[in-house]
């Protein structure tokens, strides 16, 4: 219920409706997530992996994952009805649900509604402690999740207006820093968001950052742009890309 009114639950069904709505556009993003995935799996072999942001399985190369790997984990906050039925007959696939922070998103809906209306200094002790313990497996994937698991959280927040700009700030680099953290270096690949472009009418770009904390020593890096709404819907009559890095770790 917590999830559901901090907005996690609609977040995800808008990723799918954007993608009904022009999915030519997200084609080569996808494509090459998918192989990234792919050469990582080849490469390592894993026994059991565990694929953290599954989602919708719109990046996953699934088919060759249950060739190479002898367990899936699809680790999500919540797991569409429509992939649960589609996947029902492997045996080998694992759905769980866990929100990935590690319990932050929890810890800050009950510290909001709990002084909304007075402190607002909350937000320093929030703990963001990854998901190290929570999550077994042989390899790690991270998703294109890194970015977005701070976003909801502080989209939340911003329905109470008052936080202090610092103190929202290094939350996201918390969250994001203890994500990066729980990955285990040598079993890890990590694909994720780190610049917004938006391109006005004018065809002026602004740029903004979406990630708050170094990133690890890539191996094997890649880089690519991600043109996400071309429409003007996810800003209001402008286009939205993203810059795109995938690395082993």
């Amino acid at each position: 219920m917590k999830l559901r009114k901090m907005g996690y639950f609609t977040d995800q069904q808008g990723i799918m409706n954007r993608f009904l709505h022009d999915p030519v556009v997200w084609k080569s993003h996808l494509a090459n997530s998918s192989q990234y995935v792919l050469n990582f799996v080849r490469k390592n072999k894993p026994g059991k992996v565990a694929i953290l942001g599954s989602g919708w399985l719109l990046d996953v190369p699934f088919k060759e994952l249950t060739e190479f790997s002898s367990e899936i984990v699809l680790v999500d906050i919540h797991h569409p009805r429509q992939i649960r039925h589609k996947l029902r007959n492997f045996q080998n696939v694992v759905f769980m649900e866990y929100e990935i922070t590690g319990g932050t998103a929890y810890e800050v809906y009950d510290m909001v509604n709990g002084v909304k209306k007075g402190n607002k200094e909350g937000l320093k002790n929030i703990e963001c402690p990854g998901f190290k313990e929570e999550i077994e497996a042989d390899y790690y994937i991270s998703l294109n999740i890194l970015d977005q698991l701070d976003t909801v959280i502080v989209e939340y927040l911003q329905k109470f207006p008052g936080w202090p700009v610092d103190d929202v700030y290094e939350l996201r680099r918390k969250i994001q820093a203890a994500h990066i953290n729980s990955l285990p270096e040598g079993r890890s690949c990590l694909i994720t968001d780190i610049e917004e472009i938006v391109i006005n009418k004018q065809g002026e770009k602004r740029h903004s950052p979406l990630i708050f904390t170094p990133l690890p020593r890539a191996i094997n890096p890649k880089s690519w742009s991600w043109e996400f709404d071309n429409a003007g819907g996810y800003n209001q009559g402008e286009i939205t890309h993203f810059r795109v890095k995938a690395m082993e770790i």
